[in-house]
């Protein structure tokens, strides 16, 4: 006779294995979900640099070149950007950079307040919007800003 039975029995086994198993598909499912995160953030974040360059290659060419010679600017060496449309009231570029397109849009500013109508001379609106090229749809970064052209020929 056995008076003091020690161990454990299958059912229990099979209930721990089964515990276990779920905890791990829990904790896999979490650190998938966080690896497909992290890559669309490092993709969002690559654009967004790419888009910040952008203007900021904008904001220089408004410093070295009037408005009127901004298409022959920015077609060539060091933006070399490809015109797509040119239009009276718009003008949009185009280029592929690091595995992303890159579009720029440029329309006159228009000024909602009557105190800054003289500044439709000298600005416009430039958008800038990254996207994988191979994506059609929305873009992954889009940035709107005001560039001021340079006045003269002279830079007066």
């Amino acid at each position: 006779m056995v008076t003091n039975e020690r161990g454990v029995t299958l059912v229990e086994v099979l209930a721990s294995v089964v515990i276990v198993v779920l905890l791990a598909m829990v904790f896999m499912n979490l650190f998938l979900t966080s690896a497909r995160s992290n890559e669309v953030s490092e993709e969002v974040v690559d654009h967004t640099f790419v888009a910040q360059r952008q203007m900021e290659d904008l904001y220089e060419a408004g410093q070295q070149y009037r408005f009127d010679e901004i298409e022959t600017a920015l077609t060539t060496d060091p933006y070399d950007l490809l015109l797509e449309q040119s239009l009276p009231d718009e003008k949009i570029f185009s280029k592929t950079e690091g595995g992303s397109r890159v579009e720029v849009t440029l329309s006159p500013y228009i000024s909602d307040d009557e105190t800054f109508t003289d500044l439709t001379e000298v600005l416009t609106k430039a958008v800038v919007e990254v996207s994988s090229p191979s994506e059609q749809g929305d873009p992954f970064t889009k940035i709107e800003g005001l560039i001021e052209w340079r006045k003269s020929a002279d830079g007066e």
